[in-house]
């Protein structure tokens, strides 16, 4: 477990991954992902987020990359099916 003051290390006994896909770092969603996930630097619960145009622009940025998944795609589609949503998001 990594300290909650400081995320440069990590305690576990063994890595939550031993070998990885690199051509996903390449596709859209991590990039998106990478982008969004430099915003959240500070791992003080007491100390207050500050919203930038920067930052709230990578979190729309991230859910329209992840929107535009096949997964999320069939899954809007099942629920516009279910009466759950009247649309899909991409249409909004």
């Amino acid at each position: 477990m990594a300290s909650h003051k400081d995320f440069s290390h990590d305690n576990a006994p063994k890595p939550f991954f031993t070998s990885a896909n690199e051509n996903a770092l390449n596709g859209p969603t991590y990039k998106a992902l990478s982008s969004l996930i430099t915003f959240y630097n500070n791992p003080d619960a007491n100390t207050a987020e500050v919203m930038t145009p920067a930052w709230e622009s990578s979190i729309s940025a991230f859910l329209d990359a992840v929107l535009q998944t096949p997964l999320m795609q069939s899954a809007q589609t099942f629920l516009v099916g279910q009466g759950v949503l009247f649309l899909l998001l991409s249409d909004v």
